[in-house]
């Protein structure tokens, strides 16, 4: 876990409020909730995988964490070396620990397909966890989303940055078009953008 102070830039217009305040963010790396953790958590429960972290996690302002699975029934298996996915009950161990949002954008957001993927955005959701770098099309997956601590506002984008055309990326077709569900690539100029856009409408960004 990575512990980070978030303060504001002073910016014109901003409030005495969000001048002042901090925010601590605790970031967790790959979460897989799959396989052996998958088989842990029905055999412990939900309050398994983080036992021995939780009175870090309950510190945090706010919880993120980058979910490394699908959580789904449904799907067929990418035909590519790994492939992670949970069953849809653990969502409940994420919701335990406290995660405010995780992000979807890396190598095994469509281990299943869309349908698995459409399948974790709306269980996350049904179990009042954000998400950011995936959705039904390209300026869904691309949005941030902007959550509010202590008077901040802060905007959180996540992106994948890996080869596309590696064995990790099957296809090339992982990336969300105008037409099409999957995650939000690293391309710098988009990203520039995004977070022109984000930085409009928050006190800090957060990639």
């Amino acid at each position: 876990w990575i512990p980070i102070i978030c303060s504001p830039l002073r910016r014109a217009g901003s409030s005495a409020a969000a001048d002042t305040a901090s925010v601590r963010l605790m970031v967790v790396g790959d979460m897989i909730l799959a396989r052996g953790i998958g088989d842990r958590i029905a055999d412990e429960g939900n309050g398994a995988p983080f036992r021995n972290v939780q009175s870090i996690f309950d510190r945090a302002d706010l919880l993120i964490g980058n979910l490394e699975c699908v959580i789904s029934n449904r799907g067929a298996r990418a035909s590519k070396l790994y492939t992670f996915r949970a069953r849809p009950k653990t969502v409940g161990v994420l919701r335990k620990a406290g995660f405010d949002l995780v992000g979807l954008a890396n190598n095994h957001t469509l281990d299943y397909g869309r349908v698995a993927l459409r399948d974790t955005i709306r269980i996350l959701r049904d179990a009042g966890i954000r998400q950011a770098g995936a959705g039904a099309d390209r300026d869904a997956a691309r949005a941030p989303v902007v959550l509010t601590r202590n008077g901040l506002r802060i905007a959180f984008l996540d992106r994948a940055d890996a080869k596309l055309d590696s064995y990790e990326w099957p296809n090339l077709d992982w990336e969300a078009t105008d037409s099409r569900s999957g995650l939000a690539y690293a391309r710098p100029s988009q990203l520039r953008a995004d977070v022109r856009a984000a930085r409009r409408n928050a006190d800090v960004v957060v990639v």
